[in-house]
């Protein structure tokens, strides 16, 4: 992992070769890319700038009850875009730039996968 306070920026390298993934985290711009070697892809995420909020729940969880919902049940997968990124612009001054400008890029978004999904 590499961190650079001047640029706001954090990379994460995992894999060799053309299975080197690099995720870089850009908090300065609010983005996060993660290139994939040996697809020669980049995938453009945004960041949550500020840490949301939580209420305090409404009413008492009985820790002896059983749990219907688990994590897994809530997935999410993120998904690209159908069209890659045209425009760069917003990217001149990010590091992700640097890393993925001669791939194609594309960004990507959640979405919400059931168990059920997952099982067909």
């Amino acid at each position: 992992m590499e961190i650079d306070p001047v640029t706001r920026t954090e990379i994460f390298r995992s894999g060799n070769g053309t299975d080197e993934t690099l995720e870089v985290h850009d908090f300065k711009n609010g983005y996060t890319g993660i290139y994939f070697v040996g697809l020669q892809k980049c995938f453009i995420k945004t960041q949550i700038k500020v840490i949301p909020e939580f209420s305090e729940p409404e009413e008492e969880i009985d820790e002896n009850e059983e749990i219907t919902t688990t994590f897994f049940e809530q997935s999410v997968i993120w998904v690209p875009a159908e069209k890659p990124i045209e425009n760069r612009d917003f990217l001149k001054n990010s590091k992700i730039l640097e890393i993925c400008d001669n791939v194609t890029m594309y960004w990507i978004n959640p979405t919400l996968i059931a168990v059920s999904e997952l099982q067909d």
